[in-house]
């Protein structure tokens, strides 16, 4: 992973975390404490308000080019 990909990844899942959105947990994995993380109950929620956006979202990008293949 590179260097960038650190800097804005870490920073995004702690404000995730801070806002509820995942929790996480240290864990000993290959000799080394390693922190994971997971959806919590709201950011599972808040996927499926989002999920259900993009599709609606989708839904009307995929008629507008229905639209467009008229002309």
């Amino acid at each position: 992973m590179s260097i960038l990909a650190l800097r804005t990844l870490y920073p995004l899942l702690r404000r995730l975390e801070a806002q509820g959105l995942l929790a996480s947990e240290w864990r000993e994995q290959d000799k080394r404490n390693k922190r994971f993380y997971r959806l919590s109950k709201d950011g599972k929620e808040i996927l499926k308000q989002l999920l259900a956006e993009w599709q609606s979202i989708d839904a009307s990008l995929r008629g507008l080019e229905g639209i467009r293949s008229w002309n």
